[in-house]
Order: structure tokens, then C-alpha cells, then sequence
């Protein structure tokens, strides 16, 4: 039974990493032209 516990904690455990790192993207991607302006 422990097997299969750890087994699925690992898989969202990723996908929460994955959907984490491709966020942190977008959201850097869209401030990167707003903060562009005003920066200037």
C-alpha cells in the first residue's frame, strides 16, 4: 500500500512543478514588455 501512496504523490507532485515553472514563464514573458516601458 506504501508503494502506490508514493507513487501518486510523485505524479501531481510533478505536474504541480511543471504547471509552477511554466507559469513563472508566462508570467515573466507578460511583464517583461510592461515593465520595458515604464523602466524607460
Amino acid at each position: 500500500m506504501s508503494s502506490p501512496g508514493e507513487k501518486t504523490l510523485a505524479v501531481p507532485s510533478s505536474e504541480i512543478k511543471t504547471f509552477d515553472v511554466i507559469w513563472r514563464t508566462i508570467i515573466s514573458i507578460c511583464l517583461s514588455p510592461i515593465r520595458t516601458p515604464w523602466d524607460r
